[in-house]
């Protein structure tokens, strides 16, 4: 079933109140819903996939109303007694990866006034000011031109721009390249894209990330949590032992050394099973980690204290502006109609 489809369904399913039923046995005993960036609405411009990271602050502030109807929303220090203690009501963790200026900017304020306990994963090379955010550099060329052409490993190749079909079809073809890339492949990858159209990815960083001084300010408060994403945003699978430990145990100590707070808690960058798997979750358990979380989706169940560095999350993003994509996750609903007839707990 296509993703427009699965909407319109759960959407209907959820109005005539299946979510309810789904829930006793699909909702487990909570929910991890990830966030990215919090934006007014952009749906007046074109964009191309990078909306995918955004939910304004109205719907922000829709969905925390709604969860706290019906939930209580805890810090991810706080899921291991959840699982343990079946008497609790039911859960939800607030996470934001990565590290854009907006989490502080826009979120926070929101969150605080709400009393909303949540984490940011931060990439250090964010408030390192390093991070490349090709995928926005990608969105404006892109948009800006009719036709590109770039060598690529030695072959000229090129794109056709002249629809918005053209346009979304060259970012996936584009992207595809950069996803499992490790950094110096990533960095040849916009030598050769970006370079050959004298635009600065650097600038990107400048204008998105945030501070370390913004999060020092942050971790001052007791709503705050803030955990690691990594020193550079790329999939750990594609690097080597040695890399690998690197990325999770140097980004926990820049975290600590500039803010102050302790860091307990890891996401993979990407978080999907190609970006992360068994070798990953050992190692962020050796690294010191409590949890850490994927991009999988799916609901938190008992079962997961057994796999507390694996634990799945809810997309909260692609702009929707009504509840019923949030309101099927968190309930399995959703799950349903993936064609999960049992409780996933790993993938």
């Amino acid at each position: 079933m296509k993703t427009n489809t699965k909407d319109r369904v759960t959407g209907i399913l959820t109005s005539m109140g299946l979510d309810k039923i789904s829930r006793l046995y699909y909702g487990g005993r909570g929910s991890i819903l990830s966030f990215h960036r919090i934006v007014e609405d952009s749906s007046k411009r074109q964009r191309l996939n990078n909306d995918a990271l955004e939910v304004s602050p109205a719907y922000l502030r829709d969905i925390l109303q709604y969860i706290m109807r019906d939930y209580t929303i805890a810090s991810l220090d706080e899921i291991p007694q959840y699982l343990r203690n079946k008497q609790n009501k039911r859960f939800v963790c607030l996470t934001f990866d990565d590290g854009y200026r907006d989490v502080y900017t826009s979120a926070y304020p929101i969150l605080k006034e709400m009393n909303a306990p949540f984490t940011v994963y931060v990439a250090t090379c964010f408030p390192n000011q390093n991070a490349v955010l090709w995928n926005y550099a990608l969105e404006d060329l892109l948009l800006a031109r009719q036709h590109i052409e770039v060598i690529i490993d030695g072959q000229r190749k090129s794109w056709c721009l002249q629809s918005v079909d053209n346009k979304f079809n060259a970012f996936e073809d584009l992207a595809n390249l950069f996803f499992g890339a490790d950094p110096e492949r990533r960095n040849e990858l916009c030598h050769s894209i970006f370079g050959a159209y004298d635009m600065d990815v650097g600038k990107y960083v400048k204008q998105l990330a945030i501070s370390w001084d913004e999060l020092a300010t942050m971790a001052q408060d007791p709503l705050v949590t803030l955990g690691a994403h990594a020193t550079n945003h790329v999939p750990l699978a594609a690097l080597s032992e040695v890399d690998l430990a690197r990325e999770m145990v140097d980004s926990k100590r820049s975290i600590e050394q500039n803010t102050r707070q302790s860091v307990h808690h890891f996401s993979y960058p990407f978080g999907s099973p190609g970006a992360a798997g068994a070798r990953e979750f050992a190692q962020a358990q050796k690294a010191g980690y409590l949890t850490a979380t994927t991009t999988r989706r799916g609901n938190i169940f008992p079962e997961h204290l057994e796999h507390l560095h694996a634990l799945p999350r809810i997309d909260s993003g692609r702009n929707r502006n009504n509840l019923s994509f949030i309101k099927s996750q968190l309930s399995g609903l959703r799950m349903l109609l993936t064609g999960h007839l049992k409780r996933k707990v790993l993938d």
